[in-house]
């Protein structure tokens, strides 16, 4: 993805749901701090992407459990 910017710039990003989807395969203190960051921050379509993602792949996950619960 690319977001234009003031002077035409197109600056590359990641999309965050992605990113946290495969943030979630590795436990560790900086992808939690991440995750509790950008949650608060995701569209509802981008925090129902991310749940729907996590309980295909990595069923019971803990996140998929929070952003359940906040919807």
């Amino acid at each position: 993805m690319a977001a234009a910017f003031p002077g035409g710039q197109n600056i590359p990003y990641l999309a965050p749901e992605i990113v946290l989807l495969y943030k979630a395969k590795a436990a560790s203190e900086k992808n939690e701090a991440d995750f509790g960051v950008a949650v608060a921050h995701l569209t509802d379509a981008q925090r129902f992407w991310l749940a729907e993602a996590l309980n295909l792949t990595m069923p019971g996950h803990r996140w998929a459990g929070i952003l359940s619960r906040d919807a």
